[in-house]
């Protein structure tokens, strides 16, 4: 079951000056009902979050991934959780996780969270 969950981090590259569209990236349901919950901004809608991810410049968007825990529900849902470092972010790690959901279009996100705290001392 493991298997048909698209993997985290193929989804979600390293993002280079040269980023391909953001479906491509990661695909949302194109549905109101879409939410992303960002580091400065809560996003309704695949209207929002496209808009957003429109207007928002590459530049320090590289990251590296760790600690990715896919967790499924069923065979139509899963949880995709996992911590991120930028060097643009010293002494900050990354939290995002996003739950999938496989419908007639394929697997897609339908809700998003990242969010950026103090790197944790112990």
């Amino acid at each position: 079951m493991r298997s048909s969950v698209p993997a985290l981090r193929p989804r979600l590259p390293l993002r280079s000056n040269a980023r391909p569209a953001w479906r491509s990236i990661c695909p949302r349901r194109d549905d109101p009902r879409v939410i992303r919950y960002g580091g400065g901004e809560n996003l309704y809608g695949y209207q929002e979050i496209a808009a957003f991810r429109a207007a928002r410049s590459p530049a320090g968007l590289a990251r590296t991934l760790s600690k990715t825990v896919i967790t499924t529900y069923g065979r139509d849902v899963a949880v995709a959780s996992t911590l991120f470092h930028r060097p643009s972010m010293r002494g900050k790690i990354g939290r995002q996780m996003q739950t999938w959901m496989r419908g007639p279009e394929g697997w897609r996100v339908v809700a998003a969270h990242v969010s950026v705290i103090d790197e944790p001392t112990a």
